[in-house]
């Protein structure tokens, strides 16, 4: 076949010059193949629908994927899927497969405005794509007035910024189904016959007359019972009642029940959650606490501003003090009331960044602690001539992948403690702003690692051997009351109460921190709802959730879920429910299941942080006096 291409001449000796001539034309018809052929576009992203989705949705039990290693699939792209009428949702997988920032657009469009209502996307319309796996939703809400099939198309523009700047567009299409609901008809008016009225208006006038007297009589009774009630509540302890999957089970008093099977010694473990470790059990506080001798042991918080009226010494009648709940009652009215309170955050910083600005040659950046998309967490050393010895620190900063934006939320967000000075805080002791899209701020190192970081190491068995018992879950709740009792008295509300934001050392001393970078180093905390602003909605509470009013009851709420992190050693809460139906699930009365060996006392006071109302919530001061009556309780069995 080659001789043929060549034409079939030899040279003199007989050689194929034919042959050599027939090789040299299919090399050339490669290279201009290559260069005219065109080459499959490249998106620098991994996109498609996972197994579970795609099961789901097709009954399929595979990936399928529009763009792998930056290659587009056009056939898949081109292929419409069929959504059917039961389904409201749609996930996809995204991330990107290279180092350097991936931005994207997004953009929906749809042909049958009747039939559906705005397709919604639960992430920004522009933005960064994730070097991670993430799964974003689409939702495709029908309005029930028409039968008809919607032609939906979600747009995607990549820009891949290199020296040759990449452009890639990727449009996914679905076809909705949609279904028309059938109403039940409205009586819109009815026909009254003017001698019915005449023979009937004396009988009108005497009903009216006897309803409202009724009415009033109501209101007065349930007036009388409401005041008894409040005033008793306030004079009494926290005695929530609550209920479990078995039934009702019983009061968080303090006393051991018949079926809570609680003992100091018992570690928290069970078939859902594994054997919880520790490190070295130590006192609540590294101030004056006795131990057990005989028939009581006390709690005394020497050095905090609250210990004349919270330290309480064991009785076997458990008996309260009445000076407590007078203060506790006055602590309550002052703490839900939000005509002082005030958000650092809304506040122009230029002051304060000016009180805690530092050199930046004084700071020496060490190894990376924690990392996320664009947030970092070093370990550092401060050094100031002036001081004896270098200063052992943490350093919180953003990489150059930040935008303007998130570097001036991360030191908005960083100095929510700042000016602050408690046992059980961690303020910030430095900003350094000579960078201002890499600005540092400097924490006290103190052997301090992330809360949650901790406690998920302990669910993976990583704590020597070492468990942790429940008396270390309730030792470590009293010191994260003890520092929001303290932030609440200098009328700041923290907004995101959490293990993530509290940090943890060798002896089991707890610090509540701010919430810089927060959103970027546990991003599966929080999500967005569709407003551009990440927020953690599995945490918050039902008026903050849905109206964004931040009360101390707020934070009550968060304590309440942070009690639950403790016992389910962080764990996800709410992790079946999706994050656009939460404000609906908490509105139906639903709330976190009791985890399984959590004691009943300590169940009791998470549901009281949990209550509809914000008036009913339970007080940080009622809740540390139960913790310490709790923990009192518990160092009768060691």
């Amino acid at each position: 076949m080659l001789v043929a291409m060549g034409g079939g001449e030899r040279d003199e000796e007989g050689g194929p010059r034919a042959w050599r001539r027939g090789w040299w034309w299919i090399v050339m018809a490669l290279v201009v193949s290559m260069a005219v052929l065109p080459m499959p576009a490249k998106a620098k992203i991994d996109l498609y629908m996972s197994s579970d989705e795609t099961h789901r949705l097709l009954g399929l039990v595979a990936e399928l994927y529009y763009v792998r290693e930056g290659v587009i699939n056009s056939y898949a792209l081109d292929f419409t899927v069929p959504v059917p009428a039961n389904f409201t949702y749609i996930y996809f997988t995204w991330r990107s497969t290279i180092k350097r920032p991936v931005q994207y657009m997004a953009h929906m469009e749809y042909d049958n405005g009747e039939a559906m209502a705005l397709p919604q996307l639960n992430i920004s319309n522009k933005g960064l794509v994730p070097p991670r796996p993430e799964t974003f939703r689409i939702s495709l809400p029908c309005s029930g007035r028409v039968d008809a099939e919607v032609l939906v198309n979600l747009h995607l523009n990549i820009t891949t910024h290199s020296r040759e700047p990449n452009l890639t567009n990727i449009t996914i299409k679905r076809k909705k189904i949609c279904l028309k609901e059938e109403f039940a008809p409205r009586n819109e008016s009815i026909y009254l016959r003017p001698e019915w009225m005449s023979s009937s208006l004396g009988s009108l006038y005497v009903a009216m007359g006897c309803a409202c007297t009724f009415t009033v009589l109501v209101i007065t009774i349930a007036s009388v019972l409401y005041l008894r009630f409040k005033r008793a509540r306030e004079q009494g302890s926290l005695t929530c009642r609550y209920y479990s999957g078995a039934g009702f089970v019983g009061d968080n008093s303090g006393v051991p029940a018949s079926n809570s099977g609680v003992r100091g010694g018992t570690s928290l473990k069970s078939s859902s959650y594994a054997t919880i470790a520790s490190f070295k059990k130590v006192p609540i506080l590294t101030h004056q606490v006795s131990g057990v001798s005989g028939g009581g042991d006390s709690l005394h918080y020497a050095s905090s501003p609250l210990s004349h009226v919270y330290s309480q010494p064991y009785s076997p009648a458990h008996s309260i003090p009445a000076s407590r709940h007078s203060h506790a009652s006055c602590c309550a009215s002052s703490l839900h009331s939000q005509a002082s309170w005030h958000d650092p955050r809304q506040m122009d910083p230029s002051e304060r960044v000016r009180q805690l600005t530092i050199d930046r040659w004084k700071v020496e950046m060490g190894d990376v602690l924690q990392e996320g998309t664009f947030g970092r967490v070093h370990r550092g050393v401060y050094r100031d001539p002036y001081a004896r010895a270098a200063l052992s620190v943490i350093i919180k900063t953003v990489s150059g992948e930040a935008s303007s934006s998130q570097a001036r939320m991360a030191v908005r967000e960083g100095l929510l403690l700042a000016g602050l000075h408690h046992q059980h805080l961690l303020p910030v002791l430095g900003v350094c702003l000579a960078e201002p899209r890499h600005p540092l701020l400097l924490y006290p190192h103190l052997g301090l690692s992330n809360l949650k970081t901790y406690l998920l190491g302990c669910s993976r068995g990583s704590g020597e051997g070492v468990k942790l018992l429940t008396r270390d879950v309730v030792h470590i709740a009293i010191q994260a009351c003890l520092g929001l009792i303290y932030l609440h008295q200098q009328r700041l509300l923290h907004k995101d109460v959490a293990t993530r934001n509290c940090l943890i050392d060798s002896e089991l001393q707890v610090r509540v921190s701010d919430t810089a970078l927060a959103r970027d180093l546990f991003p599966q905390d929080y999500h967005c709802l569709g407003d551009n602003e990440n927020r953690p909605v599995k945490w918050l509470s039902l008026e903050a959730l849905i109206h964004k009013q931040f009360t101390p009851a707020n934070d009550v709420w968060m304590f309440g879920v942070l009690l639950w992190e403790l016992t389910t050693l962080a764990q996800q809460p709410y992790i079946e429910v999706d994050p656009f139906e939460m404000a609906a699930y908490l509105r139906d009365g639903y709330r976190l299941a009791q985890p399984n060996n959590c004691p009943d006392e300590l169940f009791g006071m998470m549901a009281c942080c949990w209550a509809p109302a914000p008036e009913d919530r339970a007080t940080f001061p009622r809740l540390l006096s139960s913790l310490q009556d709790f923990y009192s309780t518990l160092s009768k069995y060691i």
